[in-house]
């Protein structure tokens, strides 16, 4: 192998590219453009429950409200009398 006179010195990062300790972290946070937007927890449906629901309501709409939720019809009885 020939030597070259071309060589670099290569530094580490020292950017501090890692995680911030928790006071870091809590002195930041206030200056953040998103402080206090997403600090409350909702429960909200998600799109599979909103879809699910829909679909419920058109099979119930479709058979004429004698659609149950464990998905199969419901059975009723009839008197003489028509009802």
């Amino acid at each position: 192998m020939v030597p070259s006179d071309n060589t670099a010195d290569v530094a580490c990062c020292t950017s501090g590219s890692g995680p911030i300790n928790d006071g870091a972290r809590q002195m930041l946070m206030p200056k953040s453009p998103v402080a206090g937007k997403y600090e409350k927890t909702i429960d909200s449906d998600s799109a599979h429950e909103m879809l699910e629901g829909r679909a419920l309501a058109g099979a119930q709409a479709a058979a004429g409200g004698n659609y149950s939720s464990s998905g199969g019809y419901s059975i009723h009885t009839f008197n003489g009398d028509g009802s």
